[in-house]
């Protein structure tokens, strides 16, 4: 005789999140893709970040809040 396989008790729920992760790859991959591009693919996001720390950081002098933006753009750079 045979015996039926056994079912843990959350079988049920982690084959269900299973197949939503796996049912939303393609989307997860396409949406991850477009973000790298965004920031080195053609534009080059991240150059325009450097581009903007090199303007605040020649006008710092200037205003006192400016190290501030400095600062922020400097922590969008290395993100």
């Amino acid at each position: 005789m045979k015996s039926k396989p056994q079912i843990c008790n959350n079988e049920d729920e982690e084959l269900n999140e299973e197949r939503l992760k796996i049912s939303n790859f393609e989307k997860i991959y396409t949406s991850l893709n477009d973000a790298y591009n965004a920031l080195h693919g053609e534009h080059q996001g991240l150059d325009w970040v450097g581009v903007a720390m090199n303007h605040t950081e020649d006008i710092s002098s200037l205003e006192k809040t400016m190290p501030k933006f400095r600062r922020l753009f400097h922590r969008a750079s290395i993100s």
